[in-house]
């Protein structure tokens, strides 16, 4: 018995090991059971922190209370499943599983809305075990693995998501620092690891006084230019949006009556679009809404404007910048972009 013990955690570690180096997970099979489904039910995976509204995702269908299908996966990397019905809703949780196990199960006993169970992978067993912040810190501090790399990706997430410029937000927890170092150094090419650090490089682009990085965007004919190229006035409002996110859109509508009383004086507004397939819906939502300025695109995230900038979560952002590119304002408000203008051109033009 002893001796059957021995070996099966013996395989259990190396299957673990196996999966954190990518090379035993690569087609997994999974399978779900859920209570109480409506008929036209459907779940929706993608890789943790993919916009799935940009990025496709794996969409299974729920047919008599079951799922079921594959997912190729190179590296052993943590998953998001929702629910069709909750994401249409706008309100949904977020299901993590991790794919380093050939077969996955997952189980919702009593319907979508509770919690699930899975079975298959050595890092669905740990991660279904309640564990705190602090706790999840100082795994990431004594491991370098699949789920550590997750556990530091959604902190940095969550710092990001935070980060308002405040003498709250303006320091990086050491803990934080110390284990994505420690995970560099062991597993540097794992996705998450990877994702964390383009997340802590970005926090730079919230904080005003630093210059924003050159970027290519292409024109709806599809002719690429670059950032610093399209520069041509003294103040620039840098305009992130989507046309499927109406926050972004109402941002953008509130800067026209800026725009034309400061066109004149220097004030000039490039807007890129976020958009997936084709340019269809951001050309109506321009029409839409009367953008007397020109708008470029970033399609399918090809050229990684938002995950640049630490915002590929959001559906936009918003500075204000100088001809040189420096942030004078991060996030501003049309009221706030107007203020700034009149007090800095009435000055200008006093000098």
């Amino acid at each position: 018995m002893k001796g059957n013990l021995f070996i099966k955690i013996v395989l259990v570690v190396l299957g673990c090991v196996w999966a954190a180096l990518g090379v035993w997970a690569r087609n997994v099979y999974v399978h779900g059971h859920v209570a109480d489904a409506d008929q036209d039910e459907k779940v929706i995976i993608s890789p943790y922190g993919n916009d799935i509204r940009i990025i496709e995702p794996i969409v299974m269908d729920v047919v008599n209370g079951e799922f079921n299908g594959n997912i190729e996966s190179t590296d052993t990397v943590a998953m998001e499943l929702i629910f069709y019905s909750q994401y249409q809703s706008g309100c949904w949780i977020n299901h993590i599983i991790f794919t380093d196990s050939d077969t996955i199960t997952i189980n919702f006993p009593n319907g979508i809305d509770e919690d699930e169970e899975i079975l298959g992978g050595c890092y669905n067993t740990r991660y279904q075990e309640d564990h705190t912040d602090i706790e999840e810190m100082e795994y990431s501090n004594s491991h370098a693995n699949p789920l550590s790399a997750f556990y530091l990706e959604k902190k940095v997430k969550r710092l990001i998501q935070n980060w308002d410029g405040t003498e709250n937000s303006k320091s990086i927890p050491h803990e934080l620092i110390t284990a994505l170092e420690f995970n560099n150094d062991v597993i540097p090419n794992h996705p998450s690891i990877i994702h964390a650090n383009q997340g802590l490089k970005s926090i730079i682009y919230k904080k005003e006084g630093t210059k924003l990085p050159n970027f290519s965007v292409v024109d709806l004919d599809g002719i690429e230019h670059y950032f610093y190229d399209l520069i041509k006035g003294k103040y620039i409002f840098l305009d992130l949006w989507a046309s499927w996110c109406g926050p972004c859109r109402r941002h953008s509508v509130a800067m026209i009556p800026v725009y034309e009383k400061f066109k004149d004086q220097g004030f000039q507004v490039i807007a890129v679009a976020r958009e997936s397939e084709n340019t269809k819906a951001m050309e109506k939502a321009m029409e839409q809404d009367g953008y007397p300025w020109a708008s470029y695109v970033d399609l399918n995230d090809a050229h990684r404007v938002w995950a640049e900038f630490g915002v590929d979560s959001q559906g936009g952002f918003l500075w204000l910048l100088d001809s040189k590119g420096e942030i004078l304002l991060v996030n501003p408000t049309a009221d706030e972009v107007e203020i700034f203008l009149e007090n800095h051109i009435n000055q200008e033009e006093g000098n």
